[in-house]
């Protein structure tokens, strides 16, 4: 493993005890930030810059549009990507993510009051105050004023960045800051499997043992990560960030996996090219009974089985004689 790329760290390994913290870096426009890295076990506490692997969560509203200014382009188009925690409790999953990420937020706070006077200016910061200036990585549900609090899940905000070199250019020759490429990158299942090996050797055969992965192909992420859809994604940490009294850690993401949805997309109607009579019998499916004969089962014992009997068409009476017509389907 090349030691110069990021390192993912899937969330069930995830120790918020293991993040170290950088001195205050400031900016050309005089902005602070904090750099977070991660102390990986598995390097012997090597810290390195960290990508976070969540579990399957949902994304309720898919990729978000919003305007955010930009102290050096002016204003420009930016996007955020919410991931609820609603998925997969029954395995824990989802909950054993969450409440690393509540632990996370508290190790966070703590190192705001443990730096208050670098961080934030301040000689003190007490419980209460830190709560409400520091922004959430776990944020609740929005609450408008007056309003009952709502039952939905809790989620994650990350952050979206598009590569400036593909914005195209309006007529002015000014680039379209709407267009333009995503950095992060959606990928689904192809359907297709390839060996890939496991490390092991097969105890019969000796060779080398290898098991069966989805080849994944790359989508587009704006099309196929819409609202309600099922995602398996990394978000990298960016550090904390300070502004207008708090301060709060930024989250950016970096890839997804799409889980197929399982409902109707686009047109979706099969053919009817079935014919109009199945039978192939030859004969009918239907018996005619002339009035007073009968099946052999009475109407209330019709409606006490539970099978009920075709509508009777209106036929009109012969001079001679009153027939009725009913309609029986052969077993």
């Amino acid at each position: 493993m090349r030691q110069s790329q990021p390192i993912v760290i899937k969330y069930s390994e995830f120790d918020p005890n293991n993040i170290v913290f950088s001195t205050v870096k400031k900016n050309k426009f005089g902005g602070k930030k904090v750099y977070i890295n991660y102390k990986n076990p598995k390097l012997g506490g090597k810290a390195h810059r960290f990508y976070l692997q969540l579990p399957e969560v949902r994304a309720p509203f898919g990729v978000s549009e919003m305007e955010k200014k930009d102290q050096s382009t002016g204003v420009v188009t930016g996007y955020s990507y919410s991931m609820s925690f609603s998925l997969n409790r029954e395995s824990n999953k989802v909950a054993l993510c969450e409440d690393k990420m509540l632990a996370f937020d508290e190790r966070i706070m703590a190192e705001g009051v443990k730096n208050c006077v670098t961080w934030l200016g301040r000689t003190e910061l007490v419980d209460l105050i830190n709560k409400e200036i520091y922004t959430a990585t776990v944020r609740p549900p929005k609450v408008k004023p007056g309003e009952e609090p709502k039952d939905y899940p809790n989620t994650i905000r990350a952050n979206m960045h598009k590569d400036t070199k593909t914005y195209k250019k309006d007529e002015s020759g000014k680039p379209d800051l709407k267009s333009g490429k995503f950095f992060a990158v959606a990928f689904m299942g192809s359907g297709e499997y390839e060996p890939v090996p496991t490390g092991g050797v097969d105890p019969d055969t000796g060779e080398p043992e290898t098991r069966q992965v989805e080849i994944m192909d790359e989508v587009d992420i704006q099309e196929n990560v819409t609202g309600g859809t099922k995602v398996t994604p990394i978000i990298q940490c960016g550090g904390v960030w300070f502004g207008f009294g708090g301060y709060g850690v930024s989250w950016t993401l970096s890839q997804v996996q799409v889980t197929p949805d399982d409902t109707l997309q686009g047109y979706s109607i099969l053919p009817d090219d079935e014919p109009a009579d199945t039978n192939t019998t030859g004969t009918s499916n239907y018996e005619v009974y002339e009035a007073g004969q009968s099946d052999g089962q009475s109407e209330t014992e019709q409606e006490q089985s539970g099978v009920v009997q075709p509508v009777q068409p209106t036929i009109q009476p012969e001079p001679t004689k009153t027939v009725s017509v009913r309609l029986k389907v052969k077993d």
